[in-house]
């Protein structure tokens, strides 16, 4: 069976983009900001929320809130710019788990 890659894609350039509320039914977020910040609220998000956030910021900056008791998984990598993970700790072993694959290149990618 072949796996749904459908993505919602949230984008911010010259400018900002905020996006909250109620996630589901994807797997994979797509955020890219370029001379802007885009903030994703994943709090909302039920079960079947998003599993991957993938994040560019060039020139930019982008900011990942998670779900409570998620545990998060922060790859990517940094050019004069910085991928953070400030998530305290994870949830339980049975948590759901957000992977973060940041692209920062004279921006930040920060999962707090």
């Amino acid at each position: 069976m072949k796996k749904d890659r459908s993505s919602r894609w949230v984008v911010a350039v010259f400018g900002d983009s905020k996006r909250n509320g109620g996630w589901h039914g994807m797997p994979r977020v797509r955020a890219v900001a370029v001379f802007g910040d885009v903030v994703l609220d994943l709090r909302g998000s039920d079960p079947s929320g998003p599993e991957v956030v993938v994040a560019t910021a060039v020139f930019g900056d982008v900011k990942v809130l998670p779900p409570e008791g998620c545990t998060v998984e922060l790859g990517g990598f940094g050019l004069l710019g910085d991928n953070r993970n400030d998530v305290a700790g994870g949830g339980a072993p049975t948590a759901r788990s957000l992977r973060v694959k940041g692209h920062a290149m004279f921006g930040d990618v920060r999962v707090c």
